[in-house]
């Protein structure tokens, strides 16, 4: 199947691909996108693990060698390859993929291909960004969240100083490259991981009928089943982000979850899968809205419970005032308050200036 990102006056248009794919099929669609931009040159980034499960030259039957296919079509193919995870989106990391590409002469009509999650796509949407003012993305994303999310949409970042996607911009790819035959060789803990994000999109999308919204998972046992889960997640990221590019208005309801789960990734050193992090986020500002009125004993239950699903909340231990700090350096706040999206009963949810000392206090209050 495939999507298509049909983008505001600020924005191009790309296709997205959804499906399972052989090497042909992917080479082909690369091929397509090279051909249409006059690309010579590929840099493929991925991380290390990856690397040495699809790609590695020194595996005698590498699973997914597209550097050695894109080099047999007749393209000039660097790879980079980066750590793992949130150790990627680092100065260092992005210094290491522009140098690459300048040593290597690449032009504005060439093109970078993400191999990998979310962190991989992140710090490589940011180095197209950079180099030359603009350089040709394909996303080919690896992780179940990194699929229904961060692929699509054109947010790019790396962490500066303990806070999350502090150095950034908003740059969007030519093509994301969606192959569901990848996530059968993805560990339980990411399929938990991409659930925090499902649980987001499920309350968005009953946005004006949170009361009776049914917070259960759909089953992942079948790639027909992943690939439409992923369509679904989709086409609700698509609908905020076409009409709110830059993040100013209803595209904020994406980051429902998230300023609370990157300070509780941040206080525990990035080991909490960013998913996990994001439903305990959800959580949080689940108790938030409680104590505000704007949700009922059990509608908190409701999230409670489909949290709990996706991790047991005894397993996340943290010192609240630690993450009052971390909130202060957000990108959404000002000072001593934080723009913050909270679940609604009647709204749905809305989007509201918090000081964060009230924040700390009602969590203390509720957290014992």
């Amino acid at each position: 199947m495939q999507l298509n990102f049909n983008g505001s006056v600020q924005l191009n248009s790309y296709p997205i691909h959804i499906d399972a794919m052989n090497l042909d099929d992917v080479i082909d669609i690369v091929n397509q996108e090279a051909d249409y931009l006059q690309a010579e040159k590929i840099c493929i980034v991925t991380d290390f693990h990856l690397d040495n499960i699809y790609m590695n030259l020194l595996d005698e039957n590498p699973i997914f060698p597209i550097d050695d296919e894109l080099a047999n079509t007749g393209f000039f193919v660097s790879k980079v390859v980066l750590p793992a995870g949130e150790n990627a989106k680092s100065f260092s990391c992005l210094q290491q993929i522009l140098e690459a590409l300048s040593e290597n002469a690449f032009s504005r009509n060439d093109i970078i291909i993400v191999f990998g999650g979310g962190s991989i796509g992140d710090i490589c949407g940011l180095a197209a960004s950079l180099y030359m003012r603009g350089l040709s993305l394909i996303q080919m994303p690896t992780s179940l969240l990194s699929m229904i999310d961060s692929s699509v949409g054109g947010k790019n970042a790396i962490n500066l100083d303990c806070s999350k996607n502090l150095i950034g911009t908003f740059y969007q790819p030519k093509a994301v490259i969606i192959n569901t035959t990848f996530l059968k060789t993805l560990p339980e803990i990411e399929l938990s991981s991409a659930y925090g994000e499902i649980l987001k999109y499920k309350v968005i999308s009953k946005l004006k009928i949170f009361s009776s919204c049914n917070l259960s998972f759909p089953s992942t046992d079948c790639e027909k089943n992943l690939a439409t889960l992923i369509e679904s997640c989709l086409k609700i990221k698509i609908k905020l982000v076409s009409g709110d590019p830059l993040d100013k208005g209803e595209r904020r309801f994406l980051n429902l979850g998230h300023s609370l789960g990157h300070a509780i990734e941040t206080n525990k050193d990035f080991t909490i899968p960013h998913g996990i992090a994001v439903a305990y986020g959800i959580y949080l500002a689940s108790i938030i809205s409680k104590n505000k009125g704007y949700l009922d004993q059990v509608h908190l239950s409701d999230v409670k419970n489909a949290v709990k699903k996706i991790v047991p909340l005894d397993d996340i231990d943290f010192n609240i005032d630690d993450i009052a700090i971390i909130l202060q350096k957000d990108k959404k706040a000002n000072g001593n308050t934080i723009s913050m999206v909270l679940p609604h009963k009647v709204e749905g949810l809305i989007i509201e200036k918090i000081n964060i000392n009230e924040i700390a206090s009602i969590l203390k209050d509720n957290l014992k």
